[in-house]
């Protein structure tokens, strides 16, 4: 080895950041065609879109989303649909448990 330089294999931090900083001046920075741009646009737009609908709709209605007969809950204070239980240890030893058994009521 030469003295004076440090060698950092490229499965590190460190080594990978130089490696990524070495190919940047290699090849140049990275581009994509406007074509591409646009359409990644468009997919970022109907991502957008749809996950503010689906804001929307759970704020206009939170119980559909949450509550007894959905797969909601840790399934100790109303059965889910699908029938799993958390192991979390029931309104006894899990706050998520304890506030819903004091707003839905009883456990099963």
């Amino acid at each position: 080895m030469t003295k004076g330089l440090t060698y950092f294999p490229p499965n590190t931090k460190v080594g990978r950041r130089i490696m990524s900083a070495a190919s940047r001046l290699v090849y140049g920075k990275p581009t994509i065609s406007p074509e591409v741009a646009a359409f990644n646009a468009e997919v970022d737009r109907k991502k957008r879109e749809k996950k503010a609908a689906n804001r929307a709709k759970r704020l206009a209605n939170p119980e559909l989303v949450y509550g007894p007969g959905t797969n909601t809950g840790h399934g100790h204070v109303w059965v889910r649909p699908d029938n799993f239980k958390y192991y979390c240890g029931g309104p006894a030893m899990c706050a998520d448990c304890s506030r819903d058994f004091l707003k839905y009521g009883e456990s099963k």
